[in-house]
């Protein structure tokens, strides 16, 4: 690779950066720091092949290179239409990226610095290569070189910061607890569907749920101030709606299956008895 064809390339990587820092920062205005990382990383890598591939490659009909003039003004087209592309891309990437863990931020920060550090490696090649050339002027271009090297190794620490960031912020905003309506989305309370509620029990009072074997005094109360005062209520839930008080039942998650609450219920609720709810009529528990 002559001088020439090194400098197209670290021109054609620098445009494609600043494209991407475009895309990045219209992405974080828009959709958030994950989605506009991930899409200002995309953008420099594609670009960056594109702009290498389009202006520093031998044109076949006359074995002329193109000119930096040309090169220019086709970046110039070529950045309209990558804003526009990406403008359109944003709301896609960011619905994709919110349902992304901290481990693809973590292979964001990844990407975002190994792109990053092969255009030093690049301008590094440049430098070398114009000071073996000799010369006042060769040493001038080393020097320029090495500064924009170090711009741009300055510029991957940055990225990677910015994706460590955007992990951490992926980590603290992931909803924690289990997936109860198995959908294979981690909702926290958002879980399957809320049954219907009661503002207060039926004339006729409400049930014993300490019958329920898992339903405890403080539970008990914690399901009267939900709306669930009968045993029929219970009987009727669905597995989305199990799933949803599954997820709301503070400090006692997961109780309603663990203990079948909604099996107990139906016998119940039916006018029969379990052998817990026996034990809670002659006063034996609680």
């Amino acid at each position: 690779m002559d001088n020439v064809s090194q400098g197209c390339t670290m021109k054609c990587w620098i445009a494609a950066a600043i494209l991407g820092l475009v895309v990045f920062l219209f992405g974080l205005a828009g959709k958030g720091v994950l989605a506009a990382v991930i899409l200002g990383v995309i953008t420099t890598a594609l670009l960056g092949f594109l702009f290498t591939w389009m202006f520093c490659t031998v044109v076949p009909r006359t074995g002329a290179r193109k000119t930096d003039g040309d090169a220019v003004e086709s970046a110039a087209h070529a950045a309209g239409a990558a804003t526009g592309a990406a403008a359109a891309a944003t709301v896609g990437a960011a619905q994709s990226a919110a349902a992304k863990t901290a481990e693809v931020a973590e292979a964001a920060k990844d990407k975002a610095a190994s792109a990053v550090d092969s255009a030093a490696e690049t301008v590094k090649e440049a430098a070398s290569d114009a000071a073996d050339a000799g010369g006042d002027a060769a040493e001038d271009a080393k020097d320029a070189a090495e500064d924009v090297a170090e711009a741009a190794e300055d510029t991957a620490s940055e990225a990677a910061d910015a994706a460590s960031d955007a992990a951490g912020a992926a980590k603290a905003a992931a909803p924690v607890g289990e997936d109860y309506d198995a959908d294979g989305v981690v909702e926290g309370n958002d879980e399957g569907s809320k049954p219907e509620t009661l503002s207060a029990a039926r004339d006729s009072g409400a049930d014993n749920l300490k019958e329920i074997k898992g339903v405890g005094p403080k539970l008990e109360q914690m399901l009267n101030e939900m709306g669930f005062f009968h045993f029929d209520q219970i009987a009727n839930w669905t597995a989305d709606e199990v799933a949803w008080v599954n997820a709301n039942l503070k400090r006692f998650k997961g109780r309603v299956s663990r203990d079948n609450w909604v099996e107990q219920a139906k016998i119940l609720a039916s006018g029969g008895d379990t052998e817990f709810s026996k034990r809670v009529e002659d006063g034996d528990v609680y």
